[in-house]
């Protein structure tokens, strides 16, 4: 039997069709468009499009089903930006560490508000996210680039996983609220961070940068590069969470420092499983011990174990003089966060004494330890 004009233009021929129920239209792109009206006269749209008829019927039919089980529920008119529900969205999260707050407030306004910031939030398409994120890459990566072909450490791979990981938590609530129909972030592994190798330093590095740091510097060297404490966390040691007596002896790990907008944060550390008891090499013990002799010979209980000349913690400095002291032994390459991972790799090539909890080294400035 022919088919009407009405059937043909639903087939692709014009612009659309009734459907008995609703209407579907086909759009200038070749995607279909789905409106019904409910039973109080308001006028519903689909938030999302379709890629054939046959879709959008079916999708068209699942409303008419939810109204006649009584179920149904109207779409949500959406009126919020990703500005907008972004910026609530980071600020009702009241169990966020101020840190983390931060974080999410930078990563917002530099990384997500200049490409997606006056989207409504249903019209946020994956394709528009794949093109934030390519287009976000891009920029970062110009911006780190050395322009001598020299290696680059940093190519913003890192930061880019870390703000997909924010808009897609913040397009998530969304979802619940109901305002998308369904998350726009589709891109598999965007989130996972890719960062270059980070470099090693040997266990002779280690010795050459621990003697070439000032030497109210080495004991916190020594101690991070085998202890893989956070900087943060070394920097908030107190002197009773420092053990050096008996067979293992043990930091306690308890708060960490951090700096939120130039101000200093004491806080617990990263997750539950950072506040931890962290055995240490005789060695290490021993270099801790000369430290707090030498340099901290009347700090007593909460007095901090690591201090600046002027008697500050060091956790603005310490990068600084690492650093220069890297440069000196001709590893600029590395950083004073790099010194977090030479403890394992240093174990597996040196060989490694075990004890209770601990991992330890046999070999410091040539010595068995």
């Amino acid at each position: 039997m022919a088919q009407t004009a009405g059937e043909r233009r639903g087939n692709g021929g014009a612009k659309g069709r009734r459907a008995g129920f609703g209407s579907v239209e086909k759009l200038p792109s070749g995607r279909y468009r789905v409106r019904w009206t409910d039973a109080e006269g308001v006028r519903g749209t689909a938030p999302l499009t379709f890629a054939t008829i046959a879709d959008a019927r079916a999708y068209l039919a699942t409303i008419k089903v939810d109204m006649l089980r009584e179920v149904y529920r109207a779409p949500k008119r959406v009126t919020e930006t990703l500005r907008t529900y972004g910026d609530r969205w980071i600020a009702d999260r009241p169990r966020l560490k101020d840190s983390t707050r931060h974080q999410y407030e930078i990563d917002f306004r530099l990384h997500l508000m200049p490409y997606l910031g006056d989207r409504l939030i249903d019209k946020i398409t994956p394709e528009l996210v794949r093109q934030w994120h390519g287009a976000l890459s891009r920029d970062l990566r110009a911006d780190l680039g050395t322009g001598d072909g020299s290696p680059r450490r940093r190519d913003g791979s890192a930061t880019v996983a870390r703000t997909y990981r924010l808009l897609r938590a913040i397009l998530q609530t969304a979802l619940d609220d109901e305002l998308i129909a369904r998350s726009p972030c589709r891109i598999a592994g965007a989130g996972d961070p890719r960062s270059p190798e980070r470099p090693v330093l040997t266990v002779s590095e280690i010795a050459a940068l621990a003697a070439t740091v000032p030497a109210s510097y080495r004991a916190f060297v020594v101690l991070a590069a085998y202890s893989g404490l956070r900087a943060g966390e070394l920097a908030a040691l107190c002197c009773r969470d420092v053990e050096l007596a008996g067979t293992f002896p043990q930091v306690r790990v308890a708060r960490r420092f951090y700096r939120v907008a130039g101000r200093l944060t004491v806080d617990a550390p990263k997750s539950a499983a950072g506040a931890r008891v962290v055995p240490v090499p005789r060695f290490v013990a021993e270099e801790l011990g000369n430290h707090l002799e030498l340099h901290r010979a009347d700090a007593v209980g909460d007095d901090l174990v690591f201090v600046t000349a002027g008697g500050r913690d060091v956790l603005d400095g310490y990068s600084q003089v690492i650093r220069r002291g890297l440069a000196r032994i001709g590893r600029s390459d590395a950083c004073a966060h790099d010194l977090r991972h030479a403890a394992l790799t240093v174990a597996a090539e040196h060989g490694a004494y075990e004890s209770p909890g601990v991992v330890g080294f046999g070999v410091m400035d040539g010595v068995a330890c």
